[in-house]
């Protein structure tokens, strides 16, 4: 007889230090002579670019496959981060979000994570100036950045250099109160590294295992669904049943799952 199965629980899985500081590296390794770090806004800093939003989904959060492009939570709308050849620097909002990460990250000491203090946090325009100096300070050694400049996973389309000096943060670099440093895109040349950055992200380590595995459960609960379709029809009832009526299970969560990654492309 038909039972109604009961789907498979979809709990993430938190990264391990480990993890982050794997993934960290491999992102590093591609510092070469091209690129002397990678930068990644988020947020209206970064006019909530899509590559901003998958590199903190990999490197920060742990997430793999179609979660790369999930929507980030309100509390890293201040968060920019850099990765160099030697070390990581992550700026936050706020000391929750702070301890939220330093706990993710966990006793790694090439990652530093630093935010507002207290007194800064609770005043806009002192969070908005510690936050700059922040950014400037991660700039320090700096030449070539790479970035992602896609404008989304499905479209060949890529943003130009120039687009970057709309950014608030891009543009408070030239601001006088600050050094009068003149147009970003003039201090700094920029490369995309889109493609080389998109391969890192699409390498098997132990969370994107962890992903897959989580996900195969959910196919097989669909597959397992169709077969108690058949199990409750009678020999004759299953010839009647149509390719579509059959395999209904399997298409829904495929059209469920395309709506996904285009939410999130």
């Amino acid at each position: 007889p038909f039972q109604m199965l009961r789907s498979p629980k979809r709990s993430s899985s938190h990264p391990t230090p480990q993890t982050l500081s794997g993934r960290i590296r491999n992102v590093q390794a591609l510092c070469k002579d091209e690129a002397d770090g990678f930068l990644f806004i988020l947020g209206v800093d970064g006019k909530y670019n899509f590559g901003g939003k998958r590199a903190l989904n990999y490197l920060i959060l742990g997430n793999s496959g179609q979660d790369l492009g999930q929507s980030i939570e309100d509390d890293f709308d201040d968060a920019i981060l850099i990765v160099k050849r030697d070390c990581a620097i992550f700026h936050v909002g706020n000391k929750d979000v702070f301890w939220k990460i330093s706990q993710l990250l966990g006793p790694l000491t090439d990652v530093q994570v630093v935010c507002a203090n207290e007194e800064e946090a609770a005043d806009v325009d002192l969070a908005e100036e510690r936050k700059i100096i922040h950014f400037l300070d991660m700039l320090q050694g700096v030449k070539t950045l790479g970035m992602d400049l896609r404008v989304d996973l499905a479209s060949p389309d890529k943003m130009q250099a120039a687009e970057i000096e709309t950014w608030p943060i891009i543009q408070a670099f030239a601001l006088e109160e600050l050094g009068n440093r003149g147009f970003f895109t003039l201090n700094f040349q920029i490369r995309d590294a889109s493609a080389e950055l998109e391969a890192v992200y699409n390498r098997v380590d132990a969370q994107a295992m962890d992903y897959v595995l989580r996900r195969s459960s959910l196919l097989a609960y669909h597959w397992n669904t169709v077969l108690c379709l058949l199990d409750e029809k009678t020999p004759a009832e299953r010839l009647k049943l149509s390719d579509e009526e059959l395999l209904l299970p399997l298409t829904a969560a495929y059209k469920y799952g395309m709506l996904r990654q285009g939410e999130a492309g």
